[in-house]
């Protein structure tokens, strides 16, 4: 049992400070989500004829919907080459070789994370990893966000994407 006990340990630290690991499984999470999008594109493509015609069934609903599920695995796979790098970059995010900080392990928020590793990006990026973040939060898994704030549509200083102002850490 000691033995498995310290293969167990070597394994997690090696997992978290592997920047490959973190890349494989980004890459694992990015072609499941491009089979996912090819799904939803051959539905979507006769999805609105069907609906024109009032022939559209709830399994043409849902492989329409896929966009969500693909939003989703996208997500995470940006997800994990950030989470993955931030490590490389700052060991110490690995507390005592055996529990991910809280600045690894704490939400999905993709802005956030970016911030947070000090990388420069675009406004059009910032809007793309915000709109990500919804998805991975919330809007690619469950049918309602925790708080009815943040459900959509919503518009809040003429953007539903201003809600998540309040998560960005340079203001704490």
């Amino acid at each position: 049992d000691v033995l498995n006990e310290a293969i167990r340990e070597k394994q997690f630290k090696l997992g978290a400070t592997l920047p490959i690991s973190w890349k494989y499984q980004a890459l694992v999470l990015k072609n499941a989500s491009d089979k996912v999008f090819m799904d939803f594109f051959d539905a979507h493509e006769g999805y609105i004829s069907k609906i024109e015609s009032d022939s559209e069934t709830l399994i043409d609903v849902m492989d329409n919907a896929l966009v969500h599920v693909y939003l989703l695995l996208i997500g995470f796979a940006i997800e994990n080459l950030i989470k993955g790098l931030l490590l490389f970059r700052h060991p110490e995010y690995l507390e005592n070789d055996n529990k991910l900080s809280k600045k690894i392990r704490d939400g999905h928020n993709l802005y956030a994370l970016f911030v947070r590793a000090e990388w420069a990006f675009e406004s059009r990026d910032e809007h793309w990893l915000r709109c990500l973040s919804i998805y991975i939060t919330w809007r690619g898994r469950y049918p309602i966000p925790i708080n009815l704030i943040h459900m959509l549509p919503k518009k809040e200083n003429g953007s539903w994407m201003e809600s998540f102002l309040s998560d960005d850490p340079r203001r704490d």
